[in-house]
């Protein structure tokens, strides 16, 4: 009887010990998985910084410590400053269990970071989720007492409810991390504020669409560029102007200014081609 009950007490202590093993296993291969992930941002950002903005924004040499945030079980978030308090964010999803580069930028005022967000009151408030469909449709849902609120991860805007909204696309565009950057432009002088002039409100300028190989010439002559679109079932509209672009193995990502954030931020063409259009600015 007394071996019987010593004999569990050992298979007890022995399940335990090997139990924890499994565990430490667990959180050093997690761990290990994050440093692989820092270590190939690294090497990513290493292309960007032979171009503009990267090349005068970015020094690798003080780049502070990579943070990697999970926003849910899909999309993470990583940022990163250096000394001169210059700011970067790239978003990350998976896809097939690689991790796909979705977006990137620079700024004073990130996205995705609720810094965005202007009520001080909802800044405090905890999320109950975080829904990520593409660079132009993100919002934050926060679930009070007395209403939903919906604020928009990439600009801090109050959106309208969308609790019964049903998105018309998600984001399926993205960059493996080992694709090569093979030519770039950016131009700050390109810089407008497309609310002095609404007349894109009126959807008046169809005749002056652009196409993708048509914006990249206009940049490069050094035309102004106007990317106007909606989003939420067309609820929400929106005008920023194009600066640049980035041309990677294969596909172009354009290079949009976010005036109030003071956001330089990179998104994949065919996905502002699913939300918008691009005109030549007057």
């Amino acid at each position: 009887m007394y071996r019987m009950i010593g004999l569990k007490r050992k298979l007890s202590f022995l399940f335990l010990i090997f139990f924890f093993i499994l565990l430490l296993q667990q959180v050093g291969y997690s761990e290990t998985k994050e440093i692989n992930l820092e270590k190939q941002i690294e090497t990513w950002l290493q292309q960007l910084t032979k171009t503009s903005p990267y090349q005068e924004r970015l020094d690798l040499l003080y780049l502070k410590q990579i943070v990697i945030k999970p926003m849910n079980e899909d999309v993470q978030i990583i940022t990163f400053s250096t000394d001169e308090q210059q700011q970067g964010y790239i978003v990350v999803t998976k896809d097939d269990n690689k991790m796909k580069v979705v977006e990137y930028g620079l700024g004073s005022i990130l996205p995705y970071q609720k810094q965005v967000i202007a009520d001080e009151g909802i800044k405090e408030m905890i999320p109950k989720e975080f829904t990520y469909h593409s660079p132009f449709e993100n919002y934050w849902f926060f679930d009070t007492k007395n209403e939903n609120i919906y604020i928009e991860g990439s600009t801090g805007e109050w959106l309208p409810d969308l609790s019964a909204y049903q998105p018309e696309y998600r984001q399926t565009i993205g960059l493996d991390l080992k694709e090569k950057l093979t030519d770039s432009l950016f131009n700050d002088k390109l810089i407008f504020n497309p609310y002095e002039d609404l007349s894109w409100l009126l959807n008046n300028k169809n005749n002056l669409s652009i196409t993708e190989n048509q914006l990249i010439l206009s940049l490069k002559q050094k035309q102004e560029v106007l990317f106007v679109g909606s989003k939420y079932d067309r609820q929400v509209q929106f005008a920023f102007p194009v600066i640049g672009y980035h041309a990677w193995d294969d596909q172009n990502y354009i290079t949009l200014y976010d005036e109030t954030l003071d956001l330089i931020r990179y998104v994949p063409f065919k996905d502002a081609q699913a939300f918008g259009t691009f005109y030549l600015h007057p």
